[in-house]
């Protein structure tokens, strides 16, 4: 299929009736179990699934955190983080995010996905999905992203469960399921986001 032509049918299939949670959850890590959350005591974000062509096909940016103590620190996730006061919308958060971590702002935003609550983080994150029309050259925080890497959407078919080293000592492993990229490894959030659009492009 035509580069284009994908674009195209993507944006119409993301404004049909999302799979949603059947879809994020089939890469889950099982601990994850019921959530509950408290609607009045969480905070909020918004993450960017930027799609850049690649030839024939499209890859996804991802970064991975640089360690700064925090839940997420050194961990493979997309673009995204807090919505702030200023922030409008959640969309606008999301680009705001993805131009001051990465350096790309020139995006046709397609779409979103379904919300997810992150419980380690205790954030609700509003996920977007765009595409990236010029291939703009990265810039990357210093602060927030140690390097950048891309998965090609075919790769998301590339699932499986692997022990995943939870505790910066090594004393805490859980199997979880995983997208496999070459030496690394996307899971948690991430993973379950990228699920669900997994399961969107299978009809496009």
């Amino acid at each position: 299929m035509q580069p284009q032509l994908f674009i195209e049918r993507l944006k119409i299939e993301l404004q049909k009736e999302l799979p949603g949670e059947r879809a994020q959850l089939i890469m889950s890590p099982p601990y994850r179990g019921n959530v509950f959350y408290d609607k009045n005591n969480i905070k909020l974000g918004a993450v960017m699934i930027v799609l850049v062509p690649r030839e024939t096909s499209y890859q996804i940016v991802l970064m991975r955190r640089t360690k700064d103590g925090g839940v997420h620190s050194g961990q493979i996730s997309l673009p995204g983080g807090k919505k702030e006061e200023h922030d409008y919308t959640f969309l606008f958060t999301a680009l705001r995010e993805t131009y001051e971590e990465v350096g790309l702002k020139d995006l046709q935003v397609l779409g979103k996905l379904t919300p997810l609550y992150i419980p380690p983080s205790n954030f609700l994150v509003h996920p977007y999905i765009a595409f990236a029309k010029n291939n703009e050259e990265l810039v990357l925080s210093e602060k927030e992203v140690k390097e950048v890497l891309y998965v090609g959407l075919e790769e998301l078919h590339n699932k499986s469960s692997k022990e995943v080293l939870k505790s910066d000592d090594h004393s805490i492993k859980q199997e979880v399921p995983i997208y496999q990229l070459k030496d690394n490894y996307i899971w948690g959030a991430t993973a379950m986001i990228l699920s669900e659009l997994e399961a969107i492009i299978k009809d496009v």
